[in-house]
C-alpha cells in the first residue's frame, strides 16, 4: 500500500473524510484526523469506527493551515488548534483534503474510459481501491462525489 507503515493526516467531517480516514488505518502507522469542529454524535457509527482504532489520533476544533513539503514529497500539515495561540506542524507522508462544498462531478476526463466508472461519473474501485484494470488505483475525489 502507498503508506504503508507511514503517518498521514485527513481533514474534514464529511462521511467521506471518515471512509478515507478509516480506510487508511489498514497501512498508516498513524491517522492523523483534523476536523474543524467536534463531529461526535452518538449515533454516528463512522466517528465510532474511526474513533475505536488505536492508530487514529483526533485533531478536535483544530484549523487547516497549509500542507509543508519539500520537492520530494509532503513533510507535514501545519495546524492550529482553535483554542491554542501557536500553530504546529504534524509531520505526515500523506495529506487528504475533504473540505465542505462536495457533490460536483469527479474530474475524470483525463481517464479516457480506460477504467469502468460509476453512475456519478466517479472510478469504480474495490475494496481495495483498485479499479478495473489490474495495477491502477484510485482514491479521493476522482472516485466518487
Amino acid at each position: 500500500a502507498f503508506y504503508r507503515d507511514s503517518e498521514v493526516a485527513v481533514f474534514g467531517v464529511s462521511v467521506e473524510a471518515m471512509e478515507e480516514a478509516l480506510f487508511l488505518t489498514k497501512f498508516a502507522s498513524t491517522v492523523h484526523w483534523i476536523t474543524p469542529t467536534s463531529p461526535w454524535t452518538d449515533d454516528d457509527e463512522h466517528v465510532k469506527d474511526l474513533l475505536a482504532k488505536d492508530n487514529v489520533k483526533h485533531w478536535s476544533k483544530t484549523k487547516f493551515i497549509s500542507v509543508e513539503g519539500e520537492p520530494s514529497g509532503v513533510t507535514g500539515m501545519k495546524v492550529k488548534q482553535i483554542e491554542e495561540e501557536e500553530e504546529e506542524v504534524i509531520p505526515v507522508e500523506g495529506v487528504f483534503i475533504y473540505a465542505l462544498g462536495g457533490g460536483s462531478k469527479p474530474i475524470t476526463d483525463f481517464i479516457q474510459n480506460q477504467v469502468e466508472l460509476n453512475e456519478d461519473g466517479g472510478v469504480k474501485v474495490n475494496e481495495d481501491m483498485e479499479a478495473s484494470v489490474k495495477g491502477v488505483y484510485a482514491i479521493g475525489d476522482v472516485r466518487n462525489t
